[in-house]
């Protein structure tokens, strides 16, 4: 399945730039999308050796617009939803130094419905669910979440005759 979208208007700003060693260059880059989803992301990065810190946000994210991306590899659809992320980053790649790090990490879903594959019958609602405070390494593959929440929802559980659950 194909993917589009347009972005538009988009502003990037880059101020001293230098690619002397153990400089920082502040950066910045904002957008949105045709149907209104927002991002930002802004920090500081150096070239030698590699890292990066800052913040991103995004906006009103629509999920099923994203399918392409990820039909095949979750075990459902997703018919309609919107979601806000925002978080800290780090990053740092060098010879004595690994690090890929999002902390306080914050998600806001609204209106999710998803279904089995190609069924049309809704098997999770959620109105609405917040995440606070994630914290993940990416290197060592660890996640905390200091708040879940989830209310006004609804999920169909099915168990076949072979005793799996849809």
């Amino acid at each position: 399945e194909t993917f589009t979208t347009t972005l538009g208007p988009l502003r990037l700003d880059l101020r001293d730039f230098t690619t002397r060693a153990d400089e920082q260059n502040a950066y910045s880059f904002q957008g949105r999308s045709e149907r209104a989803e927002a991002f930002t992301w802004r920090g500081q990065f150096a070239l030698a050796p590699l890292r990066s810190e800052g913040e991103f946000s995004l906006q009103s994210v629509s999920l099923a617009k994203y399918s392409p991306y990820y039909r095949g590899t979750v075990p459902f659809d997703v018919h309609s939803g919107s979601a806000d992320v925002s978080a800290r980053y780090r990053f740092a790649w060098g010879p004595t130094t690994k690090e890929a790090r999002v902390t306080d990490a914050s998600l806001t879903i609204r209106d999710l419905k998803l279904s089995e594959h190609d069924k049309e019958e809704i098997a999770v609602e959620a109105p609405a669910t917040e995440v606070q405070g994630a914290d993940v390494d990416l290197l060592s593959a660890e996640l905390s979440v200091r708040r879940l929440a989830s209310r006004g929802g609804r999920i169909l559980l099915r168990q076949s005759k072979d005793g799996r659950v849809n």
